[in-house]
Formats: structure tokens, C-alpha cells, sequence
């Protein structure tokens, strides 16, 4: 079963600059889920998701994927947790997920693997 996002929860760069879509996807990794888990539940492909990912970098000028839900997500809000993550990973063979220690700054954060 699919998560669907909330309302609000992101900073406020981050509903100024990302598109509703990009919301959702970032919503999803935020949430810990692999690139296969969320374009499942968004019905697309997981090099959309890789894409979507790439463009939400530049978008909010950052290299990592824990920069970007620390820069995305509104301060005193938890995007990460109760992960809907399963077995399937990024299309680089890791699991895509992302742990609260990678999100709180832990040192170098986690690359993309996929031209980040």
C-alpha cells in the first residue's frame, strides 16, 4: 500500500520552488522510500524518480540527498520516519533509503549514485 504526502511540511524554498510532482517525490524519499517503492506509487519509472531527484538538487542548489530534505523540509517538521520502504533499491543498487543520522548532518551526507 501507497503512502500519500500531507498537507505542508516542507520549507518554505521548497513549496516556492519544486512543482507539486516534485512535492510528492521528495515527500516519498523523505519518508525513506526506495526509487522503486516510490515510482510505484506515483506510476512511473524509476529513472523519473532518479530525474526528479536530479532536478530537485538543482533546484534547491544542493548535491546530496540529505541536503536536500534538510534544506526541504520546514524546521521543527520530521519528514523522515515511519519509512514505507521495501527490498527494492535506487537504480545504482543501493536501497535509496535514508537514514535520520544522514538527515541530522552526519559527516558528507549520502550521494545519489546516480550523477549526483
Amino acid at each position: 500500500m501507497c503512502h500519500l504526502p500531507g498537507e505542508g511540511g516542507f520549507s518554505a524554498l521548497a513549496e516556492a520552488v519544486l512543482t507539486p510532482r516534485e512535492l510528492q517525490v521528495l515527500w516519498h524519499v523523505a519518508q525513506g522510500s526506495t526509487y522503486a517503492r516510490t515510482a510505484r506509487c506515483m506510476g512511473i519509472s524509476v529513472h523519473t524518480v532518479d530525474a526528479y531527484l536530479r532536478r530537485i538538487r538543482s533546484k534547491l542548489g544542493v548535491a546530496t540527498r540529505a541536503e536536500m530534505i534538510r534544506l526541504a523540509v520546514a524546521p521543527g517538521e520530521s519528514a523522515v520516519g515511519g519509512g514505507v520502504g521495501g527490498g527494492d533499491g535506487a537504480p545504482d543498487g543501493t536501497s535509496g533509503g535514508i537514514t535520520d543520522g544522514e538527515v541530522e548532518g552526519a559527516a558528507g551526507g549520502i550521494a545519489d549514485g546516480a550523477g549526483a
